[in-house]
């Protein structure tokens, strides 16, 4: 008797962990309130993972390039020997060897004349060293032209991404800033700092971003698309449906624009629009693995399960490997009272997602012993109990 209060109570406080844990998220909707600026103390967001060094790709020998090129080389080398402090000889190889894709006979004739060589061959260095995966040099080469002040916005760019793929995001976003400033209307700039703020999960500076370039560059798919899974995911509804509405009509033709769109429709309470557009989302779009699971929630919700145990089924055949589906299969078979089936994806939902999976199969395990289902008792509380504390290989069922 106490070990069922025990439980219970637990179950209550997961139950209530959960809600709490998401109404900052919801109530965000409602407020207004600016953020900080990108990566300030005050931001939330997700560091970028740290710089590993690459073995870079193979490079081409000099004796493999055709012969003209060969003869053209060692002519212009023959020069340079003859007459070491000619650099316009030397910046005519350079180029010539970046063509040829010689980047490292290029690295090695540039690099120790750096200070010596114009605005252009030192671009030309920057990109043989980007080749090589050299970025701590290729931003060394990149700032002698800034210091220079033969500074443009592509050398800013060039810089961003340098440091960006050294996992350097406040000088990425400094320099990425700057190149946008020097030419607002160079699209990489802003597709390379998005994608930045993306993996760091910085959703104010992406949303902020984006409708910066929705007023420069028009309504881009790619723009719309970005517009409408942000504004879903902090779920601002209304400007979630305008821009995933737009997003539909012009953006990516998958389904997740249409699933968005219907979930939102969903949160504004506006059940008939969100019914219908999930159903064509999951109709028109079968592959798609989310389309699926939102439809079979919906009618979970609705507690019409044998429709909702259709939609999780075809959102499996979709993509096996996603848990959600699987759990949504589980609690439809166990509100039918298939104990047999839902135990089974229990099992399978929770060796593919533990900490998604752990409190549902508990409820369902509690829910068993207070029917005093004594068949299945003892069968749910020790896979629950496993798939609890159990390592995640040792939760995989067998």
């Amino acid at each position: 008797m106490v070990y069922r209060y025990i439980l219970c109570f637990f179950i209550v406080f997961s139950l209530l962990g959960c809600h709490l844990q998401t109404y900052p998220v919801a109530n965000a909707a409602k407020g207004s309130g600016s953020a900080p600026s990108a990566l300030g103390p005050k931001q939330l967001y997700r560091p970028l993972s740290p710089y590993k060094k690459q073995p870079p790709p193979k490079g081409l020998k000099l004796s493999e390039t055709p012969s003209h090129v060969q003869s053209k080389v060692k002519s212009l080398q023959a020069q340079i020997k003859s007459k070491p402090e000619s650099q316009k000889v030397r910046q005519k190889l350079i180029k010539l060897l970046y063509r040829s894709k010689l980047y490292e006979l290029e690295i090695e004739t540039g690099l120790p004349y750096l200070e010596e060589l114009s605005k252009s061959s030192k671009l030309f260095l920057s990109k043989a060293l980007q080749n090589r995966y050299l970025y701590e040099q290729q931003s060394k080469v990149l700032l002698s032209i800034v210091d220079s002040k033969k500074e443009d916005f592509r050398v800013f760019h060039s810089l961003g991404l340098a440091h960006y793929r050294l996992r350097n995001a406040e000088l990425a976003v400094t320099y990425l800033r700057s190149s946008i400033e020097e030419s607002n209307n160079y699209y990489p700039s802003y597709k390379t700092l998005l994608e930045l703020f993306r993996e760091t999960e910085n959703n104010y500076e992406s949303r902020e971003l984006l409708k910066i370039m929705l007023h420069r560059f028009n309504e881009r798919p790619e723009i719309l698309d970005g517009l409408c899974e942000l504004n879903f995911k902090d779920t601002y509804i209304e400007p979630g449906i305008k821009y995933c509405l737009k997003a539909y009509k012009k953006g990516k033709k998958d389904g997740q624009n249409l699933t968005y769109l219907g979930l939102l429709f969903k949160l504004s309470d506006d059940l008939s629009k969100a019914k219908s557009t999930l159903i064509k989302a999951a109709r028109d779009f079968k592959k798609n693995e989310f389309s699926q699971w939102a439809a079979g929630q919906m009618y979970f919700d609705a507690k019409n399960y044998s429709a909702a145990k259709r939609y999780f089924l075809s959102g499996i055949a979709a993509n096996p490997k996603k848990a959600r589906n699987h759990l949504g299969l589980a609690a439809s078979y166990f509100a039918l009272n298939q104990f047999e089936p839902a135990l089974a994806e229990y099992i399978l939902s929770c060796s593919l997602n533990q900490g998604l999976t752990k409190t549902p199969f508990l409820v369902a395990a509690s829910k068993v012993r207070m029917a005093k289902n004594y068949d299945w008792i003892k069968k749910y509380d020790r896979k629950s109990h496993q798939c609890r504390f159990s390592s995640p290989r040792q939760a995989r069922p067998r």
